[in-house]
C-alpha cells in the first residue's frame, strides 16, 4: 500500500489547527498512522499557550522517541516545558532555536536518563549550579552550539559525560575540558570543536578511535594539534578558519596518511605547501573556499581529480 504523503498530513493539520476541538482531532490523527506521530507532536508543541494544553500532551509524549523542536523557544516556554519533562521518554532531543531558555530547564532536560542524543543551539539564561547532579553516562551524541556560554554549560556537560559517547559537537571549551572529554569518552569517533582557544600546550590522552575531526574558528597550540591529528583512524579533517599556516599543513602531510576528506576553508597558508599536501595525500574531497590568495593553474591542476569546493576563491588563468 502506498504511504499517505506527509505533506498532505501537514496541510490537513494546518486546516484544523484553529478549530475549537483541534486538540482531540490531532490526538486522534496520531492513532491513524504511527509515522504521523512526530509531525503531530511538533504541531502541538507549536500551539502550546496554556498549562492545560501541556497536560493534555503528557498523555502520549511518552511514546515519542525523537523530539525535534525546530521553532524558536524563548523564556515564555520555560514553565510549560517544565510540565512536559517528567513525561518525556525520548531517546533523542533537538532544540535548534533556543533564545534565553533558563539554565534550570536545560539541566532538567539533560537529566533525562532515557536520552542518548542531545542537540541544543542558541542562548541560555542563568548559570550552572556546580552542586546540581547530572548523569550523562548514557549519551552517545552531544551537540552544544551555544552563542554565549557564560553559564558554563559546555564545561559542566563535559565533566558529566560517560564512556558510551561517540559523537561530540561543542563550542568554546578549554584545553582542560578537552583533556577531560578525551579521557571520559574513549569510544569517540567524531569530534567537532568550534571557537575554542587552546593557547598553551597540554598532554592529551591517547586518541585511538577518532575518525572525523573538526577544528573551526579555533586557535590551537602546535603541540595540541600534533597530538590530535596523530589519531591512527583519522579520515576526515576540517581546519577551516583556524590558525596554523604551513607548519600545520606539513604536520598533516606527515601524520595523516589515511586522510580522504580535507576542509581548509579560509586557512592561512602558502599555495606551494598546499599543493604539496594535495599531491601527497590520497584525498577524495577537498574544500578550499574563501582563500584570499589567487589560486594558480598548478594548484587547480592538482585538484582536478577531486570533489572540490572553491566558493569565494579567485583564479589566475
Amino acid at each position: 500500500m502506498t504511504p499517505f504523503p506527509l505533506e498532505l498530513v501537514d496541510t490537513l493539520v494546518d486546516q484544523i489547527i484553529d478549530k475549537p476541538d483541534f486538540l482531540s482531532l490531532l490526538l486522534n490523527m496520531r492513532l491513524v498512522c504511527s509515522s504521523w506521530e512526530l509531525l503531530v507532536t511538533k504541531k502541538l508543541l507549536r500551539t502550546i499557550r496554556n498549562p492545560q494544553l501541556a497536560l493534555h500532551l503528557c498523555r502520549y509524549l511518552s511514546r515519542i522517541s525523537v523530539l525535534d523542536i525546530d521553532f524558536p523557544l524563548s523564556h515564555t516556554h520555560n514553565s510549560l516545558l517544565q510540565r512536559l519533562i517528567p513525561h518525556l521518554q525520548c531517546k533523542s532531543l533537538v532544540l535548534n532555536h533556543c533564545h534565553m531558555i533558563s539554565m534550570d530547564l536545560i539541566l532538567s532536560l539533560l537529566s533525562l536518563s532515557c536520552l542518548e542524543c542531545i542537540t541544543i543551539k542558541g542562548t541560555i539564561q542563568g548559570k550552572v549550579d556546580p552542586n546540581r547532579k547530572l548523569d550523562l553516562t548514557n549519551l552517545k551524541e552531544l551537540n552544544l552550539d551555544l552563542i554565549n556560554d557564560r553559564g558554563g554549560l559546555s564545561s559542566f556537560a563535559v565533566s558529566k559525560i560517560g564512556p558510551r559517547l561517540e559523537r561530540v559537537r561543542i563550542s568554546k571549551i578549554s584545553a582542560q575540558d578537552l583533556v577531560i572529554l578525551l579521557e571520559r569518552a574513549p569510544k569517540l569517533r567524531s569530534l567537532t570543536l568550534k571557537a575554542c582557544t587552546f593557547a598553551h600546550p597540554v598532554q592529551l590522552p591517547k586518541i585511538e578511535n577518532i575518525q572525523e575531526l573538526s577544528l573551526s574558528f579555533c586557535f590551537v597550540d602546535f603541540m595540541i594539534f600534533e597530538q590530535m591529528i596523530k589519531a591512527p583512524r583519522l579520515s576526515q579533517l576540517d581546519v577551516s578558519f583556524t590558525t596554523g599556516g604551513d607548519s600545520f599543513l606539513n604536520m598533516i602531510m606527515l601524520y595523516c596518511r589515511n586522510l580522504s576528506v580535507l576542509a581548509i576553508d579560509g586557512f592561512p597558508c602558502s599555495q606551494k605547501v598546499l599543493e604539496q599536501v594535495i599531491r601527497s595525500l590520497d584525498l577524495k574531497a577537498l574544500s578550499l573556499a574563501w582563500h584570499n590568495d589567487v589560486l594558480t593553474p598548478n594548484l587547480l591542476d592538482a585538484v582536478q581529480a577531486l570533489k572540490v569546493q572553491l566558493k569565494g576563491c579567485k583564479f589566475r588563468h
